[in-house]
């Protein structure tokens, strides 16, 4: 009979704790906003290209909640744009994090308001402007082309030393629309090493034969083709260098290529 109560009892008290835990669930509301966004180049007002993997992100710090600010991680889209539907309303603050662009300050209350989307736009000076860009088969030469032009935007420390250089100009392929510097199955690098204050051009002439190319692609698929000018940046901080030690891409857009 002791058996049978002490069963009943756990039973009771199972139930009373789901019913609490399923109170203690319904008492916290859903998210209720939207976001949107993009990094948009103060100079052309075009968003500017990132890196999907290991490129620049955004952190969200909400501010409604006590003393303790606790962070949201999103990654930008190749095409510098945002997104988050499941958002909650308040009042945010952003922190942009491996900046490929002449880094910004924390932008700071920003507000979402519940039942609708919220975009926001942040303007930004890019390490480097990338235009003129120009991918290819040459079918006549049985090479891939891929070109750019490119200049840094930077400003002096000193009369002698610069902010930023010009690191490298590389090629990088993949299936995926998101290649980059991280998803790739094939890239290829043009080391520079200074920096490049005056309009420069590089291009890459690269056989389909190529041995290293061969192995990566498959003839007579479509790949995704991109081009980045990476940044090395002074980290003395004597010199007031703001520079983190990264040294990110700037990109053209992914160009869609039949090999």
């Amino acid at each position: 009979m002791k058996k049978i109560i002490n069963i009943l009892f756990m039973s009771v008290m199972a139930a009373m704790m789901s019913s609490c835990l399923m109170f203690v669930r319904d008492s916290y509301d859903y998210p209720n906003s939207s976001v949107t966004g993009a990094i948009v180049d103060s100079l052309t007002g075009e968003p500017v290209q990132m890196d999907v993997a290991e490129g620049s992100y955004i952190q969200y710090f909400q501010k409604n909640y006590g003393p303790v600010e606790e962070a949201q991680n999103f990654t930008f889209m190749t095409d510098g744009t945002w997104k988050n539907t499941q958002v909650f309303a308040g009042t945010y603050d952003f922190v942009l994090q491996n900046q490929n662009f002449v880094p910004i300050d924390t932008v700071r209350n920003c507000v979402f308001e519940p039942g609708k989307n919220n975009h926001f736009e942040i303007k930004v000076l890019p390490l480097h402007k990338l235009w003129g860009w120009d991918i290819h088969i040459d079918e006549e030469t049985n090479e891939l082309v891929a070109g750019v032009n490119f200049v840094l935007n930077t400003t002096r420390l000193t009369d002698e030393v610069y902010a930023y250089y010009t690191d490298n100009v590389a090629l990088f392929i993949d299936e995926a629309p998101y290649v980059g510097a991280f998803y790739n199955c094939y890239s290829s690098k043009m080391m520079v090493s200074w920096p490049c204050i005056v309009d420069t051009y590089r291009e890459f002439r690269i056989s389909l034969d190529d041995p290293d190319l061969s192995k990566a692609i498959k003839r007579g698929e479509k790949y995704y083709v991109r081009l980045g000018v990476q940044t090395w940046g002074n980290t003395d901080a004597s010199l007031g260098a703001v520079f983190t030690g990264t040294k990110p891409y700037n990109f053209t857009p992914p160009v869609r290529v039949q090999f």
